[in-house]
C-alpha cells in the first residue's frame, strides 16, 4: 500500500513539480496556524477549566496535531525507501551538466536550505544570549564559576535585565528540543548551555558570526551555482526547490513537536494533576480512558502501566487494534524476530552529508536519555537522529547514522552546524560501541575504528625511534596526532623531510603523516 501511494504521488508531482510546491506551501501554513491556536489556550492555562473543557481542548489539540501528521506524511512518503525524489532528479540533471566526480559535492551546495530551521534559529539567539553574558565581565564570571542554581539565583536578584532576556528566550525556544515527549527546556537547561559556552575559548559573537558568514556563503555559491548551469525553466525549478524540501521536512516535525509541547506540557500535566496519576502513564492511554480518570469512574492503573511498557498499534479497515499486556505477547510470539549480526570490520561506509573529518571517542546516543555521556569532540553514532538530540550534536566532532540519506535530520543539522557528517550506514550502532576509539573520513563517507593498542603506543618523549622517508605513499589527513610531529622536531633539532614520515618501535610501524616542508 504504501509502495502504490509512492508511485501515485510522485506520478502525480512528476506531471506538475510546482504540486510539491503547493504540499510544503499548506503542510507549514496549517501548522503555524494550529500551533498559534494551541499557544493561546496554553498561555490561558488549564487550572481553571472544567475536566469537559479539558477533555475538550485535548481533542481540539489531538486533531490538529492528527492534520500535521496527514500533511507531513507526504514528505517522507516521497522518499519511501529505496526511493529519494527530489534527490534523484537533481542528481540527473546535475550528471547530465557536470563532471561525474562533481555531482555528490554540488548536490551539498544545492541541497542546501536558505530558509533557517527551527534548531539553527534557537542557536542563532542562544550565541546572541551567550555573548550578552559574555560581555558583562562580572557576570561571565560568576557563570563560569558558579553551578547553574547559584546562576539562576543570581540573575533574578541582580542581573534583571539579562534574566528577563532569558525569560523570553525560554519561552520562544522551551519546545525545540522536545520531539515527541519531551521535558522542555526551563531557564536553567539553557543556562547549561550558556555555561557550556562561555567555557569555550572562541567568543560567543565569534561563532555566530562564523556560522552566519558560512551560511551566507553557501547560499551565494547555491545561486552562483544554478545560474551558471544552462537550465531550462523546469530544470532551474527543480534544482531551488532542493534546500526548500530538505528544509519542510523537518520543519513539520518540529511544528508536531511543539504542538505536543502544548498538549502534554499544558492538557495532560493538568489531567495528571487531578487525578494523581504519573503524567508518563497518561500519555500512551486511549483518551476514554483519560475521560473516565477525570470523571472520577474506576480506572484499571494496571493496564495504564502495562501500555506506557510495551505496546502494539495495528491499523485495521476499520479502526486501530491496540494490543498490551498478555495479548501483545501472544501476538510478538508469531513474528519472526530480525536476526541482527554484529560485525568486527574496522570499515563502515556510508554516505557524505556534510564534508570534513573528525576523531574521537563514540558515544552512541539515541535518546535524550543518553545525552549525559556526551562529551565535546565525542563522535555521536545514533540510529537516526531527532531534534530531542540537538544539543550534543553541536558538540560533537563528527555524527554518524545508521538510517537516513542526504535530506534526513542529521544531515540537515549537520551542515547547518558545519560537523562533519555520514549517513546511512546501515550497522555503525551495531559496530560500534561507547568508547570506541574512531576516525570520520567524511569526505568519502568512511569511519574507521582506530586500533586502541595503537593509541597507548604513540611516541613519547625521550624514547628512540627508526626514521625513514617513505615517498609516493598517500597519507589520509588527520590519521594520526599532532604531537608525534613535536616529538620529532623536538628529537631531531626541528629538521624538515620533503616527503611522509614514518615512525617504528620495536620494528612496528606506528604513525605515517604529512611531514610540513
Amino acid at each position: 500500500k504504501w509502495a502504490n501511494m509512492h508511485r501515485q504521488l510522485a506520478e502525480k508531482i512528476d506531471k506538475e513539480i510546482d504540486l510539491l510546491i503547493k504540499i510544503i506551501k499548506d503542510t507549514n501554513s496549517y501548522a503555524e496556524d494550529a500551533n498559534r491556536k494551541a499557544r493561546k489556550i496554553f498561555e490561558k492555562g488549564f487550572g481553571n477549566k472544567t475536566n469537559s473543557q479539558l477533555i475538550k481542548n485535548l481533542y481540539l489539540m489531538a486533531g490538529w496535531q492528527e492534520k500535521i501528521y496527514a500533511y507531513g506524511v507526504l514528505l517522507p512518503l516521497l522518499d519511501l525507501d529505496p526511493h529519494a525524489f527530489l534527490e534523484d532528479k537533481i542528481k540527473a540533471i546535475l550528471k547530465e551538466k557536470l563532471q561525474k566526480e562533481d555531482v555528490e559535492t554540488e548536490f551539498q551546495i544545492i541541497s542546501y536550505s536558505e530558509e533557517e530551521t527551527f534548531a539553527f534559529k534557537q542557536e542563532r539567539e542562544h550565541l546572541t544570549l551567550a555573548q550578552i553574558f559574555y560581555n558583562n565581565s562580572t557576570l561571565k564570571e560568576l557563570t563560569l564559576k558558579e553551578n547553574v542554581e547559584s546562576i539562576f539565583n543570581a540573575l533574578c536578584k541582580n542581573f534583571k535585565e539579562e534574566f528577563k532576556l532569558l525569560e523570553e528566550h525560554t519561552k520562544n525556544n522551551c519546545w525545540v528540543y522536545y520531539s515527541f515527549i519531551g521535558p522542555a527546556y526551563d531557564e536553567k537547561k539553557f543556562l547549561e548551555l550558556i555555561k557550556q559556552e562561555l567555557a569555550e575559548k572562541q567568543p560567543p559573537q565569534e561563532k555566530l558570526d562564523s556560522l552566519l558568514t558560512d551560511r551566507k556563503n553557501r547560499i551565494l555559491s547555491k545561486q552562483k551555482f544554478i545560474e551558471n548551469l544552462n537550465l531550462n525553466r523546469q530544470e532551474k525549478k527543480i534544482l531551488q526547490l532542493g534546500g526548500t524540501f530538505v528544509w519542510a521536512k523537518p520543519t513539520r516535525k518540529d511544528y508536531q513537536s511543539q504542538l505536543y509541547y502544548y498538549m502534554i506540557d499544558g492538557v495532560i500535566a493538568e489531567i495528571s494533576k487531578r487525578t494523581n496519576i504519573e503524567r508518563k502513564l497518561l500519555l500512551s492511554c486511549p483518551f476514554e480512558d483519560l475521560e473516565k480518570a477525570l470523571n472520577h469512574k474506576r480506572v484499571d492503573l494496571q493496564k495504564f502501566k502495562n501500555i506506557f511498557s510495551h505496546h502494539l498499534l495495528i491499523l485495521g479497515k476499520k479502526e486501530p487494534k491496540l494490543y498490551f499486556g498478555k495479548k501483545l505477547e501472544k501476538v510478538t510470539s508469531l513474528v519472526e524476530k530480525e536476526k541482527v549480526q554484529i560485525s568486527t570490520v574496522n570499515i563502515i561506509k556510508g554516505s557524505t552529508a556534510m564534508k570534513g573529518f573528525g576523531k574521537g571517542q563514540v558515544k552512541i546516543i539515541n535518546k535524550p536519555e543518553d545525552m549525559d555521556k556526551m562529551n565535546k569532540g565525542d563522535i555521536l553514532v545514533s540510529v537516526a537522529t531527532t531534534p530531542s538530540i540537538v544539543p550534543v550534536m553541536k558538540i560533537a566532532a563528527a555524527i554518524v547514522t545508521d538510517e537516513g540519506g542526504l535530506t534526513c535530520h542529521a544531515a540537515i543539522v549537520s551542515r547547518e552546524m558545519g560537523i562533519p557528517c555520514v549517513v546511512g550506514t546501515k550497522n555503525a550502532t551495531h559496530v560500534l560501541k561507547d568508547g570506541d576509539m574512531v576516525e570520520v573520513d567524511a569526505e568519502k563517507g568512511i569511519v574507521r575504528k582506530i586500533d586502541s593498542v595503537m593509541q597507548e603506543q604513540w611516541p613519547l618523549q625521550g624514547e628512540i625511534f627508526h626514521w625513514g622517508p617513505i615517498p609516493g605513499r598517500f597519507i589520509w589527513p588527520g590519521e594520526f596526532m599532532d604531537v608525534c610531529c613535536e616529538v620529532v622536531a623536538a628529537k631531531f633539532g626541528g629538521l624538515r623531510w620533503p616527503s611522509t614520515l614514518c615512525l617504528f618501535k620495536e620494528k612496528r610501524m606506528l604513525w605515517l603523516n604529512e611531514w610540513p616542508a
